[in-house]
């Protein structure tokens, strides 16, 4: 069974390496560290959501970022899907 829950600190290490392999699906080339650091400053500056979800035995097989924004013309606050991943292992499956 999949679970959809919010990100956190203790996540850091196993979401760096989804966003790692998001990255290198757009070509850009592998640099966990990078990755790790760009994630602490999500967490520590507050200004992204991220949701991941976890497969049954507790591996985080995928994530979603979201960024908050505003809309002149709709008058209100709105969130932006920026990043969605899955990894390989977890598609097809129902994960994410």
């Amino acid at each position: 069974m999949t679970t959809i829950r919010a990100a956190t600190m203790h996540d850091l290490d196993a979401l760096a390496e989804l966003l790692d392999g998001y990255r290198q699906f757009y070509e850009q080339p592998s640099n966990v560290q990078a990755a790790r650091d760009f994630l602490r400053q999500r967490f520590g500056q507050a200004d992204s959501r991220i949701l991941v979800s976890e497969n049954g035995e507790g591996a985080l097989t995928g994530f979603v970022q979201l960024y908050p924004g505003v809309s002149t013309v709709g008058l209100n606050a709105r969130w932006t899907l920026n990043d969605l991943f899955v990894c390989p292992d977890g598609r097809e499956r129902g994960d994410g």
